[in-house]
């Protein structure tokens, strides 16, 4: 009874330990919480290897000025290069009402605007990643910063507007 008893513990033991051994860790939480209603999340089907994320409250510049901003991200994805893959801006609003009125403006400028169905009160653009690249471009010719990377540009953008990278 006992080698019967001790060789179930030994497989017992054995099982727990193969499980153990073959899941997968889990993978780190990488969502941006936003509001108490939303969190973004890297898109699934995009192949980059950085993310940089530019984030104001409302007590700056580029969110204060907007009617019931109350905070910002800008979520830049780069390549192995560094070298611009997406950008998503994101703007929360006090209400759903100034975060359409807000975006109708920018679909006037023919910007592709989505209100987020989880919070009205958020919004944001897929900014033309060849726009990104020529405006690294430029501030590289303009000498406002030193290299022709994303990161470069993150940082010199963040300092524009009183921002901070996370």
């Amino acid at each position: 009874m006992k080698k019967l008893l001790c060789a179930l513990l030994v497989a017992a033991l054995l099982a727990t330990m193969l499980v153990a051994c073959s899941s997968k860790p889990k993978e780190p939480d990488t969502s941006i919480k936003m509001t108490e209603k939303f969190s973004m999340t890297d898109p699934v089907d995009l192949e980059f290897t950085t993310r940089y994320v530019v984030s104001a409250d409302k007590e700056s510049p580029s969110v204060a000025n907007l009617k019931g901003g109350l905070g910002m991200y800008d979520v830049f994805y780069a390549d192995a290069d560094d070298a611009p893959v997406a950008n998503y801006k994101y703007m929360i609003f006090d209400t759903a009402e100034n975060a359409k009125e807000f975006a109708d403006g920018r679909v006037k400028l023919g910007f592709e605007v989505v209100i987020v169905e989880a919070d009205p009160c958020v919004m944001y653009i897929l900014n033309d990643v060849e726009k990104i690249a020529e405006n690294i471009t430029m501030y590289v010719e303009w000498e406002e910063i030193t290299e022709a990377t994303v990161k470069a540009y993150v940082t010199y953008y963040a300092g524009m507007l009183g921002a901070t990278v996370q």
